[in-house]
Order: structure tokens, then sequence, then C-alpha cells
């Protein structure tokens, strides 16, 4: 890991998977086998190979590695390494969702959602999959609950203007670029909040240098409070 990071000694990827897939197929040590996978999937010092990717992703699954099971349903979703099979994917996801995977519990929150994988829409089931995602620090987790409480689009859960922007705020802090402009919007609108266009334009500034619509609004917001003086 040294090696990979460059943490003590210069940084060399190369080696550093040469001693990792050592320690994998050697010694069979389970974070080996997740590491390898990682750098394998992304061709982090060593060529591309999904396949093997994805058989080291089993192999870190086998050994509880938790975060492996989700990649396992990734790449089942997408296909990568192995032939696109979105049950088995919903299956990964639903077992790495059971044991905990914050992740996890997100993609398969936004399945419950879509009905997606030829699973019956279950918009309650999303909530409280997002939910707890959300409240494990799932940032996109975070930006979905927000748009839920905005929309009241699920069954049997109030729309909550309140609990929205809180979850925004959340997930602004969080580098959700969406969530910051939507928290913006409701500062500039009055929507759900007291109208505070001084706030609506620090939100939009501060993420403005990463963001053009971020940028604009600023500078839209910025003439409306001249405009008002």
């Amino acid at each position: 890991m040294c090696l990979r990071e460059g943490v003590g000694v210069e940084q060399n990827s190369e080696l550093a998977f040469a001693e990792i897939i050592i320690l994998a197929e050697t010694n069979n040590y389970n974070l080996a086998h997740y590491t390898a996978a990682l750098m394998l999937l992304q061709g982090e010092g060593v060529a591309t190979d999904e396949k093997r990717a994805f058989k080291h992703f089993h192999e870190a699954a086998k050994g509880g590695v938790q975060p492996a099971l989700y990649n396992m349903g990734n790449c089942f979703a997408f296909g990568r390494g192995v032939e696109k099979d979105e049950e088995k994917a919903f299956r990964c996801y639903e077992a790495a969702a059971e044991a905990g995977d914050p992740s996890a519990k997100f993609t398969l929150g936004t399945w419950y959602f879509s009905g997606k994988g030829n699973i019956p829409r279950d918009t309650l089931k999303a909530f409280q999959l997002q939910s707890e995602a959300a409240n494990e620090g799932h940032p996109a987790a975070m930006f979905n609950m927000g748009a839920m409480y905005m929309s009241g689009s699920v069954e049997s859960i109030e729309k909550d203007l309140n609990k929205a922007r809180q979850w925004f705020e959340k997930a602004a802090e969080a580098n959700i670029i969406e969530a910051a402009i939507n928290l913006g919007n409701m500062y500039r609108e009055g929507y759900g909040v007291e109208k505070d266009l001084m706030k609506a334009f620090n939100i939009f500034h501060q993420y403005s240098n990463r963001n053009d619509i971020c940028k604009e609004l600023a500078a839209i917001v910025k003439k409306e409070i001249d405009s008002n003086l």
C-alpha cells in the first residue's frame, strides 16, 4: 500500500501491483484480492483486465471483504468482466446492503425507485434504503433524501421542505453540486425558507469555481441584490 500511495517511499504502481498480486494469489490474503481487483479494473500499475478483476472481487467477497460484493454487483450491472446480468447484480447489491454497505444501499434504493432490473417499483423501500445510506454518510443518498422530501414523491412520506433543506445542506457540504444549486435556489426563491438573496449568493459563489451553473447563478443573484439596494 505504501508503494501504491507513495507513503514514505516513491509512488510506484507497477511494483505495488506486483507485490499485491503475490499476496493475493500465493497467500490468498482477502484484502490483497480486493486491492488487486481495483487496480486491474482501473488499469493501475497493470493493464486493465476486467475478467481478472472480477475473479479477485469474487475471492475477496468470499473472504468477507464487504465492498467486494458491491463491486461484483457493479460488474454484473454493467457487464464488466462478466456477462451483464441485472438479476445477479441485484442479488449482489441486496447481499451487500444486508451486510451494511452504504453504497449498496444507495444503489439498491435507486433500483427500487425506478423499478430497474425487473424488480417491482417500491418508492417506500427506496426511501428506507436511501435514508440508511444517507445516515451512514453517503453523499448522493443525502441528495436523494433532499429531493424526495422536496418533491413528496414517496408514498406515505409527506413533503417536508425543512427536511429537504437539511439534507441538501449535508449533501452540499459533501460536495454534491446539485444539492448546492437546489439549496441556493430555495433561499433565492424563499421556497420552504425565508427568502435570503445574500445567503443564496454565498452558496452559489462557494461553488462557482467548480461549476459553471453556480457561477452563472452567483452573477444573477448578485445583480438581484444590487438592484434592491
